[in-house]
């Protein structure tokens, strides 16, 4: 069967909760997260197709596959399906700061997102710039638009301060074990992604400049040659980007990887940068196993 290539966006949050497992559901869940570190999500794929033709769809984990593997912890990887469409990365805050002017670029980036058909991956919470940029997002395209993937630790806090679980404006969500996890599900969808696919940052705190400086490591290094773009809202970024001016002088990094991290004023040149050519790319030059 032949998929279409659609736009995606992904931006890191928290995901939905895992089931308390019994020593044996332990040790499977830590047999599902290797294979997912390891890159083999593609074997996940092939047990999902296995689960439809065999099942016809609807699980029995009594019977088929499901019985010969013999617990349903693989339900989330297999639930999460963010390849084959223009996706997007964006970091952000779980708070709102103080200034509503970053609340409101976030709503604007989703309606950029909504009108070029790309789906946001995040981080999965519900509060803040990143809680806003998907409901938001939920509200012009659909649950379907929206896929948040969090580590089971987060998405109990969360629940915990609100007072409320995860909900279905907030689109579609995946609880995993860790942060690697996340992080891992998160930027394979973006690689998998159609063209344009690529990652963006939005207002936020150390969570959203560890995450953006990580992919701009790893394109650095050719695992990925995605653009990475920030939208600098009233100068939000112009100590990051005099840091990054001042590390290039003293010799830190090239000057072509000075431009790595691309930068928009504006929801609709954020949209833009994504589509853009990249600026360089290594990833020829070194083998990533």
């Amino acid at each position: 069967m032949t998929r279409t290539h659609k736009p995606a966006v992904a931006i890191f949050g928290p995901t939905a909760s895992v089931p308390q497992p019994s020593n044996y559901q332990q040790l499977i869940e830590t047999r599902g997260d290797a294979m997912v570190k390891q890159g083999l999500l593609a074997e996940l794929s092939e047990l999902k197709a296995l689960e439809k033709t065999l099942l016809q769809g609807e699980r029995d984990f009594n019977r088929g596959v499901w019985k010969a593997i013999g617990y349903p912890e693989f339900s989330p990887y297999l639930d999460y399906d963010g390849g084959w469409s223009r996706l997007t990365i964006a970091s952000g805050g779980s708070s709102s700061g103080n200034d509503p002017s970053h609340v409101k670029a976030a709503k604007d980036l989703s309606l950029e997102l909504h009108r070029n058909n790309i789906t946001l991956i995040y981080g999965g919470g519900m509060t803040g710039v990143m809680g806003a940029a998907a409901s938001a997002l939920v509200a012009l395209s659909g649950p379907s638009s929206v896929h948040g993937i969090v580590p089971a630790a987060l998405a109990k806090f969360e629940e915990n301060v609100t007072g409320q679980s995860h909900m279905s404006k907030f689109g579609s969500r995946t609880v995993v074990r860790d942060m690697h996890t996340r992080k891992r599900l998160m930027i394979e969808a973006v690689l998998n992604g159609g063209p344009g696919s690529g990652f963006v940052a939005l207002s936020g705190g150390y969570g959203t400049m560890e995450e953006l400086l990580e992919v701009t490591t790893w394109y650095q290094l050719g695992i990925h040659n995605c653009n990475v773009c920030v939208l600098n809202v009233d100068g939000f970024y112009d100590g990051l980007l005099d840091w990054v001016s001042k590390v290039s002088e003293k010799g830190f990094i090239g000057a072509k990887d000075r431009t790595i991290i691309q930068v928009a004023s504006s929801a609709e040149g954020l949209v833009r940068c994504l589509e853009g050519k990249t600026q360089h790319s290594e990833q020829r030059r070194i083998e990533w196993i």
